[in-house]
């Protein structure tokens, strides 16, 4: 963004109307302009945070139980006004004050990407971008930690080949976890197709559920079919002759 007047940018329509929420600094990292959806997510409203300091509009959550991130994010807008080059921080806890309690604060987790602003003459802030996604936890913490370990203090090529290594990780898990939804997916509709089985079992031969299960167990053993195989035969047998 080639503007040297940073509160302009709120009537620019790509900033004001943007999904993402947005902030524009200025070299001394005070707040010069912000999107409606940022105000919204943060619970604030337009002159609670213009004209000061991010991190006094903005204050870390001090029981926030993996650190404050003031130092993080602080170390980010630093790297972007001294190289002039975009930082991403992947996945970063950054809980908000909470209007609706007084002195309590929103658990908040956000993907924040901060790019430098170009002015006529240099760097002339810092744009934060920021989406706020839900707590990561299980394999997509494991991939998450691995591409905030490639990108956090290391050379750039370095990062990338990290940054690399975890996408990968990051696809291997997604094809695991689809995986394991197909297989339970599968698992939920034996499980009707021999519910549906029993009940025709039932039915037919005035017996309890539970006979009807041992029948079905027993035919499986006996010609050496899968019980959900039994169960989908009988089942297809009965609706064909409807």
């Amino acid at each position: 963004m080639p503007r040297r007047d940073l509160t302009a940018l709120a009537d620019d329509p790509a900033f004001r109307d943007a999904r993402s929420g947005l902030v524009a600094l200025d070299p001394d990292l005070v707040i010069r302009a912000v999107n409606h959806t940022l105000l919204q997510a943060t619970f604030k409203a337009v002159d609670e945070v213009l004209g000061r300091h991010v991190f006094d509009a903005y204050p870390g959550n001090p029981d926030d139980p993996n650190g404050n991130p003031e130092g993080v994010f602080g170390r980010s807008f630093e790297k972007v006004l001294s190289t002039a080059r975009t930082n991403h921080l992947v996945v970063r806890r950054y809980d908000v004050l909470d209007s609706r309690e007084p002195g309590g604060f929103a658990e908040r987790h956000w993907v924040p990407v901060h790019e430098p602003i170009h002015g006529d003459r240099g760097i002339a802030g810092v744009l934060c971008r920021v989406d706020e996604v839900a707590p990561p936890s299980g394999r997509a913490l494991a991939v998450v930690d691995r591409c905030r370990a490639a990108l956090d203090g290391a050379p750039d090529h370095v990062a990338l080949v990290g940054l690399a290594a975890a996408v990968v990780e990051g696809l291997r898990s997604l094809g695991e976890l689809e995986r394991e939804a197909e297989q339970l997916r599968e698992a939920l509709t034996s499980r009707a197709t021999i519910d549906q089985a029993k009940g025709i079992l039932m039915s037919r031969e005035s017996i309890d559920a539970e006979k009807a299960f041992a029948r079905l167990v027993s035919l499986s053993n006996e010609s050496n079919v899968r019980l959900a195989d039994i169960a989908r035969a009988l089942v297809y047998q009965v609706t064909r002759g409807a």
